[in-house]
């Protein structure tokens, strides 16, 4: 694939370097697609995924951040409504790994703000609330995250199985002294999970 001088190639090259654990190289290839090319953004999300498992997460923020401008920018452009769909999925893909990236190195408050970056009417979004809750309670606001965990009880999320969320409700629960509802939830757990 490396013979072959396409923005194309390359990507499903570099996408298999980060699968075979050669991120180093990987970036290498996906640094050769042109910015203008339909396939930069997503060249740049596989890049900082690579540079966080090379424990460099600074440079993969910036580059998760870059990634979201040129998904953007890309989208923007779009006429296709399935091609600016593609650019959108993109754009929340790396704000979530943003916010990720911004938990891993401890920086709570940022990770909450680049969660709420990802639109609620994303199919993204109902998966990125515990991890959002997580924040809260790492950043001290166990109201927060209790709120986001009760989210998933809304009809519209019902069917989506997340045994996390019944965690986060009872440290949150237990964080506030409410010790029975505490117990409650963990109940309602192992009867769900079981």
């Amino acid at each position: 694939l490396l013979k072959i001088n396409s923005p194309s190639f390359q990507l499903i090259a570099g996408k298999k370097m980060i699968e075979e654990g050669d991120a180093f190289s990987a970036n290498k290839v996906f640094a050769k697609i042109p910015y203008i090319h339909k396939y930069k953004a997503e060249a740049l999300l596989y890049s900082g995924v690579g540079l966080v498992l090379l424990q460099k997460e600074k440079e993969a923020d910036k580059v998760f951040f870059e990634c979201a401008v040129v998904a953007e920018d890309l989208s923007r452009k779009e006429n296709q409504p399935l091609s600016r769909r593609y650019f959108q999925i993109l754009e929340d893909r790396c704000n979530i790994n943003r916010a990720r990236v911004q938990y891993q190195i401890g920086q709570y408050q940022n990770a909450i703000e680049h969660y709420q970056q990802i639109d609620k009417r994303s199919f993204l979004w109902p998966y990125t609330l515990s991890e959002k809750a997580w924040s809260f309670i790492k950043h001290g606001d166990t109201n927060r995250a209790l709120g986001l965990a009760v989210t998933y009880k809304a009809p519209l999320l019902e069917s989506y199985f997340t045994p996390e969320s019944e965690l986060i409700m009872a440290l949150a629960y237990k964080e506030k002294c409410l010790w029975k509802d505490a117990e409650l939830v963990i109940q309602n757990f192992y009867k769900k999970v079981k």
